[in-house]
């Protein structure tokens, strides 16, 4: 195995115009839906072909995810909010390590980050486009706004019916 990559690591290196050309074919072909849906498929197969490399790409994912926690960290948060980790330090660090919400200075989720709170009106989802981004909230605060889908009504009327009861 490893003398076939370097094989081809050698050939690439000789031939460039040929792996320049392949890699611009590989491009074109995943730029439309039915090339991804292609090579989707292709994959699909591979691995059901090879099951030994992919529980050895499973392994190798694992361990770069243990390995580099902010780095994942940093892209999912911009992928599904659109700010990095270092907006999202900021936010935190603004807001005194503290939910925005009700003040906890625990997540209150196993150890996990801040929940991000959106206008759900604006985006609605767990998506955002990262301009109705609000505060960062504990779980319990987001769990709240969440059931009770953002209407300051609703939490109105639940303060005066605990009022009347304590």
């Amino acid at each position: 195995m490893a003398q076939n990559r370097a094989a081809t690591r050698k050939y690439r290196e000789t031939h460039p115009e040929v792996a320049e050309k392949n890699k611009e074919r590989q491009r074109q072909r995943r730029s439309t839906p039915e090339g991804r849906a292609e090579h989707a498929a292709y994959m699909r197969q591979y691995w059901r072909d090879h099951p030994d490399k992919a529980e050895q790409s499973r392994q190798r994912a694992r361990q770069r995810y243990i390995d580099n926690p902010d780095l994942y960290a940093d892209n999912s948060l911009k992928h599904k909010f659109g700010i990095g980790l270092k907006l999202y330090d900021e936010m935190l660090a603004r807001q005194g390590g503290k939910c925005g919400a009700c003040g906890a200075t625990d997540a209150g989720n196993n150890g996990r980050r801040f929940a991000i709170d959106h206008d759900h009106g604006c985006c609605p989802g767990s998506k955002t486009c990262g301009k109705c981004i609000r505060m960062l909230l504990c779980a319990r605060c987001n769990y709240v706004l969440g059931r009770v889908k953002d209407d300051a009504g609703v939490l109105r009327a639940l303060i005066v019916y605990l009022e009347t009861f304590t």
